[in-house]
């Protein structure tokens, strides 16, 4: 099922037959497998295919074009192309593992870093081919890179430690205690290697110009489950869901520079957010995935040049990941029953 709401009310369209239903109108499409994917126009959100069959998927990522890669707890990844809405191959990169193969990110010449099973970080070639395998830490919980991909950063869930991994070689040359367990972290494009990392109801900045500096600690509303940075800028936006509640947050703040004390705007949303992503096409929007109990999903279209909530739409399933694919002009959602 598929409800779509807009500040203007603007319908989202859909592959399927469409039924009235109060304020909202709502699209109906068969469910089938465990997890599946939603592909969905990052202007207005209208739905433009669904696909089924990848079970266990713990995160998505885009490796250029339409195509995009699904990687499940089965140690398997999935090529996916979303003009034709076809698996185009699967691969298997590693064992099984339950809580494994997350926050998988494209890091340039044709291939992508993730966190696969055992606390190993995974590389692989978008072809499925794994180029090589290697630890990162006692638990890694997030991934991010600069801008240049020269560099890879891996966070820590168990020893609040973060790992600078120089690319293409995949060494580990720093170390870096942060001072609290991270459960994801994301780079500013606009900046020289900083970072807003996020924990239990802890965010901080970290600048490594000069090595890592936590320069700013702040406090959010809750345990934060993922952060995103708008492309060319230093602007952060953080999930915080609030689970047993009817809804959570997301915190917005900009990097500080200077003697610039950082400010932190919580917004709440109904649901709990989960999980974010941003457009290269689409300026000044974060889109956040939250889960709304009862098997359902939305996905706000969040705008920070007005601080607004341009739009949203209800989606059958629990989300896990969502990305932006088709340089900026797609998102696809995972989700499971």
């Amino acid at each position: 099922m598929v409800a779509a709401g807009r500040s203007s009310l603007r319908t989202a369209t859909a592959l399927c037959a469409v039924l009235a239903a109060g304020c909202h109108d709502v699209t109906e499409f068969e469910s089938e497998g465990s997890s599946g994917v939603v592909l969905m126009d990052a202007d207005d959100l209208s739905i433009l295919g669904t696909m089924q069959g990848f079970d266990g998927g713990r995160s998505v990522a885009s490796i250029g074009g339409d195509e995009f890669f699904v990687a499940t707890n089965q140690g398997q990844i999935y090529r996916v192309d979303a003009s034709e809405q076809a698996i185009v191959s699967v691969f298997t990169v590693g064992q099984p593992y339950s809580s494994g193969y997350t926050s998988m990110i494209p890091v340039g010449s044709g291939t992508v870093h993730l966190i696969g099973g055992y606390d190993q970080v995974v590389q692989v070639s978008n072809y499925g081919i794994v180029l090589d395998e290697f630890p990162a830490g006692t638990s890694p919980s997030g991934l991010c890179r600069t801008g240049d991909a020269t560099r890879l950063f891996v966070c820590d869930g168990s020893d609040g430690m973060m790992r600078e991994i120089l690319l293409p070689g995949n060494e580990v040359v720093t170390y870096t205690d942060i001072g609290f367990p991270m459960t994801a972290l994301a780079s500013a494009s606009d900046a020289d290697s900083s970072f807003v990392a996020v924990g239990a109801d802890t965010a901080a900045y970290i600048s490594s110009n000069y090595g890592f500096i936590a320069r700013h600690g702040l406090t959010l509303a809750g345990v934060a489950s993922d952060v995103a940075c708008l492309p060319d800028t230093a602007l952060f936006c953080i999930a915080i869901p609030e689970f047993g509640e009817s809804s959570g947050y997301i915190a917005l703040t900009s990097y500080p520079t200077g003697y610039m004390v950082p400010s932190l705007m919580h917004v709440p949303l109904e649901g709990n957010p989960l999980c974010i992503c941003t457009s290269d096409l689409i300026p000044l929007t974060f889109y956040v995935g939250a889960r709304m109990g009862d098997g359902m999903s939305r996905i706000y279209e969040y705008t920070a040049n007005t601080h607004q909530i341009l739009g949203w739409v209800d989606i059958e399933g629990n989300i896990v990941d969502l990305t932006t694919i088709s340089s900026g002009q797609c998102l696809a959602v995972l989700l499971a029953e």
